[in-house]
């Protein structure tokens, strides 16, 4: 046999023993070969990530509710903001740490609340998987985790079958990376805080200086805010200082207090004067927080367009003309006592101040002006208005 018939007879042999050979493999085959097994294989790695994605928003989601459920509550207020704190009167220590309420301002300065840095720090705290994270921040409405790291699915050993306790394949192992990054969305509350901060003072702005503090506030608060109360309960005012609750959306709430003490010493406001013969008895409400009061009166009409202190109001007095200006002063009265009044002395009758003036200047058919000055913590008052009274006889 020459070389040429030689190998036409080898090859027609392989040939015909490869069709034998994957005739029998075949018939040996019980089940057939699974195809796609590398698409199945990165499908199943996709959702378990898309899975582990969900399961993440949905860990987030949680902690943000935690989070904002303990700014309602009020567990930053232990952080002073540099203005001190309002005590709350509703706790079994009004002073203690985790009751006191966080005060926005002093009598000298305002103080900023820092709520997304507090609501940051309460989630941090809450949320496990934080070290994870470079950074987590807030944009606008959202809360967003950076991870630091990409993480990797690997699904299960892709269903290879097996012929003789042996793959027919090697099994496929698809690896899926991922960003474990978040975005949240946990409404624009915390972007209304710098609004929030000037409604603060434009509400200490007109409020500090007028005496019926409550009324003020149920004409002016803004609407998404609750006066005397810390978003669980009613606090009670103390000193003019008041605590509000603000409602953002989203169940957004937090607490802060605002101080509304006066700029200067309130004027006396109501008072009345009535006279007779040589003395004249002025009635007014009683201030617990006043020291001395100062009745200050004289005949010349012109006076009542005059305000300020008692030396600039009554210092164009001209006294060669036949105008006169007089002063007497007498202490707050502390002990309720509603006998018969005497002359210059002050009385504390039916929650009134009761005080008889008895002066020679004081003649009748003569017209007086009447003013009162309050003295508080060494401070005295202004003069604002005056009341007019005549002597009868």
């Amino acid at each position: 046999m020459n070389k040429k018939g030689a190998l036409i007879h080898w090859i027609t042999f392989g040939v015909v023993g490869a069709f034998a050979l994957f005739f029998i493999l075949r018939m040996d085959i019980e089940e057939p070969a699974i195809k796609g097994t590398l698409q199945t294989s990165f499908i199943w790695a996709f959702q378990d990530a898309e899975l582990s994605l969900l399961q993440l928003d949905a860990n987030v989601a949680s902690n943000v509710t935690q989070a904002k459920e303990r700014l309602r509550q009020g567990d930053y207020i232990s952080e002073d903001l540099g203005c001190g704190f309002m005590p709350n009167r509703n706790a079994i220590d009004p002073n203690d740490p985790e009751e006191r309420i966080v005060l926005l301002n002093t009598e000298s300065q305002f103080c900023t609340l820092p709520i997304q840095d507090i609501f940051l720090t309460l989630f941090k705290e809450s949320f496990e998987d934080r070290d994870a994270y470079s950074e987590i921040k807030i944009s606008g409405s959202d809360l967003i985790g950076i991870a630091k790291d990409n993480r990797r699915k690997k699904p299960q050993v892709s269903f290879i079958p097996v012929v003789n306790e042996r793959m027919l394949l090697p099994s496929f192992r698809r690896e899926y990376e991922y960003n474990p990054g978040f975005r949240i969305n946990i409404g624009s509350g915390f972007n209304n805080l710098p609004q929030v901060q000037q409604e603060a003072r434009a509400l200490v702005n007109i409020c500090s200086s007028r005496r019926d503090l409550e009324a003020c506030l149920l004409e002016n608060v803004p609407a998404a805010w609750t006066s005397y109360h810390d978003c669980a309960e009613d606090i009670e005012e103390v000193d003019r200082k008041v605590s509000f609750c603000v409602t953002e959306e989203n169940n957004l709430f937090y607490n802060f207090a605002l101080d509304f003490t006066p700029p200067a010493v309130f004027p006396v406001g109501q008072f009345t004067v009535i006279c007779a013969e040589n003395n004249c008895q002025l009635t007014l409400p009683y201030n617990p927080q006043a020291q001395q009061y100062a009745v200050h009166f004289t005949n010349w009409e012109g006076v009542q367009d005059n305000t300020g202190t008692p030396v600039q109001v009554f210092s164009t007095i001209i006294s060669e003309l036949g105008y006169f200006y007089e002063t007497a002063s007498f202490t707050n009265p502390i002990i309720e006592d509603c006998a018969a009044p005497e002359a210059n002395h002050a009385y504390l009758c039916n929650n009134e101040l009761i005080y008889l003036l008895e002066n020679p200047n004081l003649r009748a058919t003569d017209d007086y002006f009447f003013t009162l000055t309050v003295t508080e913590d060494g401070e005295e008052s202004l003069i604002t208005h005056f009341e007019q009274a005549a002597i009868t006889s």
